[in-house]
């Protein structure tokens, strides 16, 4: 049907449908309001946010979250926030992770879901954003990058393409491997400012209000 737009929300999503010959996809980047930026203190204990309810974090790609959880904790980060609802069988699965890795139940703070993911980041002031595993993460991600929070993102060679999207982003760390952990823990801390400023760039540029109401525009002026 020619009243009809197809619209991609990520460059991952629009390349896929491009290659599969629909009648000219459109991209149109997701935007959040402007919440103004965090300065997180990267001289003391690093601290991470999840986020997204119980159905991202179901299942096995390359890991479980509670794995992911226990790798990141284990490799130099001090405490992880959860931010969204669980099942009550998850945070079972992600205590029992903890407790057979020796791993204090306490470094993980399951928040619940909240009125605004923003608005709690800027409470916690994290110095990284886990992306979602196995299922990542949209829109949570674009309110990391408006923050200018450095992201971080688990690729396992089973992980779906469509959900690498981040990995194209120049402020996401790319963790391949449970042993890089570290590695990444200790660029973030080196380098944490700088790969938030990189995001905050990114978001000024394509995913701002304004620039979703100039792609919206551009879009639907026959």
């Amino acid at each position: 049907r020619r009243d009809y737009i197809h619209v991609d929300l990520t460059d991952m999503c629009h390349a896929i449908c491009c290659s599969s010959h629909l009648h000219e996809p459109k991209l149109l980047p997701m935007s959040v309001e402007d919440q103004g930026v965090i300065a997180p203190d990267y001289s003391g204990p690093i601290t991470g946010v999840t986020s997204g309810t119980y159905n991202k974090f179901e299942g096995n790609v390359g890991s479980t979250y509670a794995e992911l959880l226990v790798a990141v904790l284990q490799g130099g980060v001090a405490t992880m926030h959860h931010i969204g609802a669980l099942q009550p069988v998850q945070t079972e699965e992600i205590y029992k992770a903890l407790d057979d890795a020796g791993v204090d139940r306490s470094r993980v703070i399951f928040h619940g879901g909240v009125p605004s993911l923003s608005e709690k980041l800027m409470e916690l002031k994290p110095n990284f954003v886990l992306n979602s595993h196995p299922i990542g993460g949209g829109k949570a991600l674009i309110e990391a990058l408006s923050l200018g929070l450095p992201l971080m993102h688990y690729s396992p060679p089973e992980k779906l393409p469509i959900y690498n999207w981040v990995e194209k982003l120049k402020g996401c760390i790319v963790l391949n491997d449970f042993s890089d952990v570290p590695k990444v823990i200790q660029s973030i801390r080196e380098n944490g400012l700088e790969i938030g400023k990189i995001n905050r760039d990114v978001y000024e540029e394509r995913h701002t209000m304004k620039a979703f109401r100039q792609s919206l525009e551009e879009l639907t002026s026959f």
